[in-house]
């Protein structure tokens, strides 16, 4: 595995230091002797660059640890705020964030601040212009009704209805959002990651926090992937992807409201970042935080294992592919990846529990799908397994066959670099065999060498056109500099057609999800009342559960901008021929891991209902960060290829420029009219207004308004018998006479919940109770096209009691 931890230069130095001879082909640390107050800089900088993550991943991690006080009904301050403390401190004691990680040795200075600038300007107009979705019309609803009630009540579990609303027809007490436990006891539907972590940030700061955890969680996140994201693509293009997801309309909507694909996010991308250091360093300890971090992020969603499962194969194939080994490599990192699976899998095990014990139904219901997510990983140990029984010799050896790879005793020296000093003697070392994940371990030197660059592929900014590559550039080319001594590897070769295939392979892709809107998709989904409305308004045939699969590869269009997502193919290609020619790709390697599997699930095969923004949710964890990283990676490209001495090195510059350019522009383009949008405002407030006007002795029962959405609202809020009409027509009046007869026997008096008019008069009900909430600028959504018109909505309840007759 190709060593993090920085190395020293290549032979041959362009300038000889003091007392050398310039022919000298012995280690030099040319940048370290000249600028030694740069060194402990850059060092300095790496170690505040790594800290500031694991902080994060740390603090994430550990809130997950609030959903079995959930479960168990212990979810109170005094236990679970000592106990996120806790287990914050001791991920941070593994992780030791006073030693720098090897891959971010080479952050520069000025990157940590840039990155908390662009996710704190991303996630600065979800705080401003927050959504209170208290109706539970959507999942955003549900989840602010679950951290309503387990912040107030302490669990997961709302007790069976009591009183004569249970005995009418056409009123219910309960609805689908609160699926069955058994005894009449109800639960919250989904897992509960997001409204624990919610309700922890309610104990703190009241409604207005809790509220706010999305773009919290979306603007961690997002320094968490341009922290990844530059150990892939340098320091400035992990700025620009940042950018562009952060200024993406799906990224803007989702950050106002409650989705559980923010902690699934934030504890991916954390998780990632924390492994492909764990794997640099070959610490069990810090694979430990890396595991229990993707372990929570399986806890958020019950597809989250789409998401995470891929990496089995990855760190599975890291570890046992040097099994053997005579210096040790093999049993460290056998240890590393038992260190990360562990936690991973209990984390997986907890989230199964709670969705078992809390949300039964809601599991069931999805039981085939998520037994189905349980192959990837099965079948990534299968794969493991297989390479393990049979040798990783055997199986790179059939493979050298099969690709018609030729051995040779020493590498090619490229023309351009023929005759640049130090670059041809620094190839005499060969590097080493694809493919691969990482390679051999070079000799370690100090961490604060400025010269000594990574080998995984991200380049020292200071090495400019001309000059011998060290380092991290070297490795970029395949070599590994500084590494001296006998040759152990011969080179590997692969033809030319094996690595082409490989490309190839990509961009027909690529071309298939093009072309596929010319095959509709029929009915995948139960029929959707949205989904009609929004057919005949866009004068589309109506079929209510058809879920236009086949426009998922416009919707990344739509969003992301079309030079980001052709960019993002040719990436994605150019990282397959990285790796078939056997460049170390082990950072690359695992965010395909967390990429590929959603993409390619989901530009498949959706499983949302279509109206947009809402079905964009699909490609926020991990789809929208990987296409972005991947047009990154084009542009660094493009912009390599300015030192070559070619025709097409200064259009390659440009085009680099315009890729990054397009990446950012595009996004912030669509979002500029649209900045300020905002739905279901203040209306958790409202609910709460209502609530405080209403007696404490009152049964409240709506009337003339969705029941399945405003029952669980209220329940969660007023502690209130609740009940609510499935008719839209609303009861007849002797029906209302007879409940509240019902209800004054046991001393209670029946209030009629309904919008404004006249509904409540012929119910013999008197208004008294008046409360709304209006919104400016709501996002009209879209079946065939991006959203970018806005419409005004405002919302109205009055409530009064119900005058009996006298007997």
């Amino acid at each position: 595995m190709a060593s993090d931890r920085p190395v020293v230069a290549g032979p041959g130095p362009v300038e000889a230091p003091p007392g050398r001879s310039a022919g000298s082909t012995a280690p030099t640390r040319v940048r370290s002797q000249a600028r030694p107050a740069t060194a402990d800089g850059r060092a300095a900088a790496g170690r505040v660059a790594a800290a500031v993550p694991a902080v994060l991943v740390c603090g994430l991690t550990a809130s997950a640890a609030l959903v079995p006080l959930a479960v168990v009904g212990s979810f109170r301050p005094w236990f679970g705020l000592p106990l996120v403390a806790v287990v914050a401190g001791v991920l941070l004691w593994l992780w030791r964030p006073d030693r720098p990680v090897a891959p971010d040795a080479d952050a520069p200075r000025w990157f940590l601040p840039a990155a908390l600038l662009v996710a704190a300007l991303a996630a600065a107009p979800g705080l401003v212009f927050t959504n209170a979705h208290a109706v539970v019309d959507r999942d955003p609803g549900i989840y602010v009704t679950t951290a309503t009630h387990v912040r107030s009540q302490g669990d997961l579990v709302v007790a069976p209805p009591a009183g004569p609303f249970g005995a009418v027809p056409g009123v219910i007490e309960r609805t689908p959002a609160q699926p069955p436990l058994g005894d009449g006891v109800r639960g919250f539907q989904g897992l509960h990651l997001l409204p624990v972590q919610a309700g922890a940030l309610g104990w703190l700061g009241g409604d207005a926090l809790m509220l706010r955890v999305a773009p919290l969680l979306a603007g961690c996140g997002l320094l968490l992937l341009m922290a990844l994201a530059r150990r892939v693509v340098g320091a400035p293009l992990a700025l620009v992807v940042g950018v562009a997801l952060g200024a993406s309309l799906p990224f803007a909507h989702a950050s106002r409201d409650l989705y559980s694909e923010w902690p699934l996010f934030a504890l991916v991308m954390g998780g990632l970042w924390a492994l492909d250091g764990a794997l640099a360093d070959r610490s069990p300890t810090r694979a430990v935080v890396a595991g229990a971090a993707l372990g929570a992020a399986t806890m958020a969603r019950i597809d989250g294992l789409v998401t995470v499962g891929g990496l089995v194969l990855v760190v599975g194939l890291w570890a046992v592919v040097a099994r053997g080994r005579a210096d040790g490599e093999g049993g460290r990192r056998a240890r590393v990846a038992v260190a990360a699976a562990v936690p991973a899998a209990l984390g997986w095990l907890a989230g199964l529990a709670d969705g078992r014990l809390r949300s039964e139904a809601y599991l069931d219901a999805h039981l085939a799908e998520t037994l189905g997510q349980a192959a990837l990983p099965a079948a990534g140990l299968a794969v493991v397994g297989a390479v393990a029984v049979l040798g990783p010799d055997r199986i790179r050896a059939t493979a050298d066959r099969v690709a018609g790879r030729r051995r040779s005793a020493t590498p090619a020296v490229r023309r351009r670099d023929a005759d640049v000093p130090g670059v041809a003697a620094a190839r005499d070392t060969p590097p080493l065999r694809p493919p691969q994940i990482g390679g051999d371990e070079p000799p370690p030197v100090a961490a604060s060498d400025p010269v000594a660059g990574r080998a995984d592929g991200t380049g020292d900014p200071e090495v400019g056109p001309g000059q011998p590559r060290t380092g991290a550039a070297a490795a970029d080319e395949g070599t590994t500099a500084g590494e001296l001594g006998p040759v152990r590897e011969p080179w590997v070769a692969p033809r030319a057609w094996a690595v082409a295939g490989g490309a190839a392979v990509v961009v027909l892709a690529f071309l298939a999800v093009v072309v596929r809107p010319a095959f509709p998709s029929g009915a995948e989904l139960p029929p959707s009342a949205i989904t009609a409305g929004l057919q005949a308004a866009e004068g589309e045939p109506i079929d209510p559960g058809r879920t236009y699969a086949e426009l998922s590869g416009r919707w990344l269009v739509w969003y992301l901008g079309a030079v980001a997502v052709a960019a993002a193919a040719v990436g994605g290609a150019l990282l397959v021929a990285r790796w078939l020619r056997g460049r170390r790709v082990r950072v690359e390697a695992l965010l395909a891991a967390v990429v590929v599997p959603p993409l390619v699930l989901y530009l498949a095969r959706p499983s949302i209902y279509p109206d947009h923004p809402w079905a964009s949710r699909r490609f926020l964890p991990a789809v929208l960060p990987g296409v972005l990283v991947a047009a990154a990676w084009c542009a660094r490209w493009l912009w390599d290829r300015r030192g070559r001495n070619d025709r097409w090195a200064p259009a390659g510059a440009v085009a680099a420029v315009v890729v990054a350019g397009a990446m950012v522009v595009h996004p912030l383009v669509v979002l500029a009219p649209l900045v300020r949008m905002q739905h279901h405002t203040d209306e958790l407030a409202m609910v709460r207004d209502l609530c405080d006007q209403v007696p404490a002795d009152a049964a409240l029962l709506t009337v003339a308004i969705p029941a399945e959405g405003w029952v669980p609202a209220l329940t969660s809020t007023c502690d209130r018998p609740v009940g609510g009409v499935v008719d839209p027509a609303g009861p007849d009046p002797a029906t209302v006479a007879d409940l509240a007869a019902a209800w004054a026997a046991e001393g209670r008096a029946l209030w009629l919940v309904a919008p404004a008019g006249s509904v409540l008069t012929p119910l013999r009900a008197t208004p008294q109770v008046s409360v709304s909430a209006e919104d400016d600028l709501v996002l009209r959504s879209r079946l065939t096209g991006r959203p970018g018109a806005t419409r005004q909505g405002r919302t109205v309840l009055v409530a009064g009691p119900v005058t009996t007759p006298p007997p």
